[in-house]
């Protein structure tokens, strides 16, 4: 069967971006549920989870003890939050083996829910101008011992930018797998976890490339994996 992808957007995500980021999912052999973040993750129906979103918030570097709890998030006014059922599931200790792949902002969010930081203004940090366009305007490099770089059979790429924000400090567990030509963090993966990956870009918006195409098959292969674990009965259940 078709493994089950939830597809997590924020309240105010364009919703024709989700429409599109879904249809490539599905092309790549994926069924999917598109849910605000709000809502619980069905963890019996779901094999995995991507996450897409906006720019954080308008502050110099934000740090996950600001994102979390719901009253400091309101309290300093922001308009978007990761609610505690996905930082837990999320977090570095949560034993959870669920596929993960984060996209476009939702990379810094996957950060910042690892207990990392972001630069609120990239383009400043690095003293570069940002081409935030969809065309692939920006050359990558990818760590040559990287799961990414193997699932994308590709040590350079070119991508897009459509956020004005990156990572600053790493959170637990993450390791940076992608920078690009100023050393602005493009990628980053969790190695010990079965997939766990985070990129800057919107891959949904470069089908034409075949790495990208690469990308979301091997998310969707490993989300297979997890289906094929579950419907697998414990040994116990097998021979009772």
């Amino acid at each position: 069967m078709r493994p089950v992808i939830a597809l997590l957007t924020p309240p105010e995500h364009p919703t024709g971006e989700a429409r599109l980021l879904a249809a490539a999912l599905r092309l790549a052999g994926a069924r999917v549920v598109k849910q605000p973040w709000t809502q619980p993750i069905d963890r019996d129906y779901v094999d995995g989870i991507v996450i897409v979103g906006s720019e954080v918030a308008e502050q110099p570097e934000i740090t996950a003890d600001n994102v979390v709890p719901f009253a400091q998030f309101q309290s300093h006014g922001w308009s978007v939050v990761l609610p505690p059922h996905l930082l837990d599931l999320l977090r570095h200790d949560s034993g959870s083996q669920i596929p993960v792949l984060a996209v476009n902002g939702g990379c810094q969010w996957l950060n910042l829910a690892r207990g990392g930081s972001i630069y609120n203004d990239a383009a400043a940090f690095y003293g570069v101008d940002l081409d935030t366009r969809l065309m692939a305007r920006q050359e990558v490099s990818l760590i040559s011992t990287s799961g990414l770089r193997r699932v994308m059979d590709r040590l350079e790429l070119e991508v897009n930018c459509t956020v004005n924000q990156a990572v600053s400090v790493l959170g637990r567990g993450l390791q940076v797998v992608g920078r690009d030509s100023k050393g602005m963090i493009q990628a980053v993966e969790d190695p010990h976890h079965a997939f766990f990956v985070g990129v800057q870009w919107a891959p949904e918006y470069l089908l034409h490339k075949r790495a990208q195409r690469r990308l979301l098959r091997a998310f969707v292969r490993a989300a297979s994996a997890i289906e094929t674990d579950a419907e697998v009965p414990h040994q116990d259940q097998r021979t009772g």
